[in-house]
């Protein structure tokens, strides 16, 4: 008995735990609701992490067409990083998928997109989760996603004074929404009686249209050229009965903006000096836009987003490769207009020229570099070589010159203290001492003349030696 409990112990541990773990699920919110017949409301896709880090997400979701219409879709604020392809709508479906960076998600109510519906037809409108994943924050992508639940919702048939007509737009389908196009069409149903039209569009909100009949037939107008601002259009229908007469106005509110916002700048954080820039700098940005307001700025760093949702001030992740940069930042207005601010930076990194992230012809232009200065030291160093053999050269012939001045000088001075001493003897005594004189004489310039011939000897070798030398080289 113990073995078998140890057995089950094993399997559920292995079996059925990793999927309590493992529990994440995408639902529908609201997943219920009332709403008539040319009304609008919002369903958010959102996931129950089941308190595990997630940080990818996706959904694929259908919807009653016969009741519904999708009038548009919007990613979702938690994950943020959105996938190829999302947010997209079709004929009866829409697809949603994104991301967030590490530490990732984890909580109860992750939105990963908002759908817009228009109630239609009365009868019942259907939102199915058909398929999904929710992946999670552990190096691996293991998904998560265990279950789904859409949503049921109730569309009746609306309850109008008589005469009231339901007014809709296919250039404005949102009121409460901002539109970046000039141009609008509205369209209106005719209620059970209805004989004719009157209506106007103007930008005051309470505008009743006169009781001049604008149409018996038509049941939509457009208009083009519109300036940016807030457009009201209202109709009121009269009935066939002519003491019934105009029936209640509708007000059907439209908002444009086909203006991105002025210009604006991108600064580093504490005026720091855009050539001399750290590895994770600081930018700040502020946009206006007077009519329908900032949405969401964008950042891109060399034309890679990097941040679809970001603020002011924004630090970037370490920018690993040194050089230059171009940061940008797209703001976007309500409408979807965009105005660009651009930033270029030249990133430094301390410690020196030697970066791994040099290129190979860098380093063969340093060892060119280096082979240039050696040929140059070898080239002085050969020129002062020469230079100090021909310095020796002269110094040895000033002192063979000095030394011959110096033999002669001698040689003058025995001359004169010989003729000295002979004026002041005999005759006899000159001629004696003439001859040996002359002998002296003899003797002291031979003498000389072998020590000059020696050193002149010595120095035409010497020189002969260099020329050989030389011709070596």
């Amino acid at each position: 008995m113990k073995k078998i409990l140890i057995v089950f112990g094993i399997v559920f541990a292995f079996a059925v735990l990793p999927r309590m773990v493992l529990a994440a699920t995408l639902y529908a919110s609201p997943s219920s609701g009332s709403f008539g017949v040319g009304s609008s409301f919002t369903v958010s896709i959102k996931t129950n992490t089941q308190g595990a880090a997630v940080n990818t997400a996706e959904a694929t979701i259908s919807y009653s067409t016969d009741t519904l219409d999708l009038v548009s879709v919007k990613q979702g604020s938690t994950f943020f990083l959105s996938a190829p392809g999302s947010p997209a709508k079709g004929t009866g479906t829409a697809y949603f998928g994104g991301g967030l960076p590490t530490p990732g998600y984890n909580d109860t109510a992750g939105v990963l997109g908002t759908m817009t519906f228009r109630a239609k037809a009365s009868g019942t409108g259907i939102v199915t989760i058909d398929s999904g994943k929710v992946l999670l924050n552990d190096g691996n992508g293991t998904n998560a996603f265990t279950s789904s639940s859409g949503g049921r919702f109730t569309i009746t048939a609306a309850s109008l004074p008589a005469g009231a007509v339901t007014v809709t737009s296919v250039t404005d389908p949102v009121s409460d929404d901002w539109y970046n196009q000039p141009n609008a069409t509205f369209s209106w149903d005719r209620p059970a009686g209805v004989f004719g039209y009157s209506f106007v569009l103007d930008q005051i909100p309470d505008t009743v249209p006169d009781d001049i009949l604008d149409t018996t037939i038509t049941t939509s107008k457009s208009y083009t050229g519109l300036t940016d601002g807030t457009w009201y259009f209202h109709i009121k229908a009269r009935v066939q009965s002519a003491s019934a007469g105009f029936g209640r106005t509708t007000d059907y509110k439209i908002q444009v903006d086909t203006s991105s916002s002025p210009a604006f700048e991108v600064k580093l954080l504490g005026g720091t000096d855009a050539n001399h820039v750290t590895q994770t700098p600081t930018i700040i940005f502020e946009a206006m836009d007077a009519t329908s307001g900032i949405d969401h700025y964008e950042i891109v760093l060399d034309n890679r987003t990097i941040a679809n949702k970001a603020d002011s001030p924004y630090t970037f992740d370490k920018i690993a490769t040194p050089g230059a940069h171009l940061i940008k930042v797209l703001a976007f207005d309500k409408a979807g207009n965009e105005q660009t601010a651009q930033l270029p930076i030249q990133i430094s990194v301390a410690g020196g020229f030697l970066q791994k992230t040099w290129t190979l012809p860098v380093y063969l232009l340093l060892i060119v570099n280096l082979l240039i200065l050696l040929i140059i030291t070898l080239i002085l160093w050969l020129i002062f070589k020469r230079k100090k053999k021909r310095t020796a050269v002269s110094d040895e012939i000033a002192d063979i010159q000095a030394e011959i001045d110096h033999s002669l000088e001698q040689l003058k001075q025995r001359i004169n203290n010989k003729l000295l001493t002979l004026t002041a003897r005999s005759t006899q005594e000159i001629f004696n001492k003439e001859e040996q004189a002359s002998k002296d004489i003899s003797v002291s310039v031979n003498k000389t003349r072998k020590s000059v011939d020696k050193k002149i000897g010595k120095l035409s070798r010497k020189i002969s030696k260099q020329k050989e030398d030389k011709i070596l080289e």
